[in-house]
């Protein structure tokens, strides 16, 4: 910690790293596993992980190409389902059914 004017500062790292460890002990984050076609090895797991990454508040991709699953943790209200199924579209892979 640094005091600076009277006001104590933190590094943004731990404070940021503790606000994740609050959500996530809280039960906010959710994990949905999303059943695709069309992946077939690891750079269509690396395309799926990149886009779905681009969304707010992900936590953790998990791409499989050899069970074509998808699991995703993120902060609902933040990200929703619609928009893991979308960007998993974008990466070019059918979105087969959404187990929650």
């Amino acid at each position: 910690m640094q005091q600076k004017d009277g006001n104590i500062q933190t590094d943004n790292k731990e404070s940021n790293s503790k606000e994740n460890n609050n959500m996530n002990n809280s039960g906010e984050y959710k994990t949905v596993e999303i059943k695709t076609k069309g992946m077939s090895c690891s750079h269509c797991e690396n395309s799926v992980k990149t886009e779905v990454n681009k969304l707010s508040s992900i936590k953790e991709v998990i791409a499989d190409a050899s069970t074509n699953t998808v699991k995703v943790t993120y902060l609902p209200g933040k990200t929703e389902v619609k928009d893991i199924e979308h960007a998993i579209d974008e990466a070019g892979y059918e979105v087969v059914e959404v187990i929650q």
